[in-house]
């Protein structure tokens, strides 16, 4: 197992010594799954239709996905979300 995944407790009289004690980090219990993400900028007169971009993502929920997708957008392509 990883390092991380054991905490270690002190010796205390009649315990059968210091075991150590496994210590769960629920961080990295989430299931991260696959999303692709589509989107573009909004349509003007100047661009009547703007490119489409798709990201594929990897989030925890749809909710997060969506937000990292214009994350990346925003620093990618200039392209805001309104």
């Amino acid at each position: 197992m990883p390092s991380w995944a054991f905490g270690s407790r002190p010796a205390h009289a009649g315990d059968g010594g210091g075991e150590a004690a496994v210590v769960i980090n629920v961080r990295f219990c989430v299931q991260v799954r696959q999303f692709y993400i589509v989107g573009r900028k909004l349509p003007s007169d100047s661009v009547p239709e703007p490119v489409l971009y798709r990201i594929r993502i990897f989030a925890r929920d749809e909710v997060l996905a969506r937000s990292k997708f214009w994350y990346h957008m925003k620093r990618q392509h200039k392209v805001r979300r309104i």
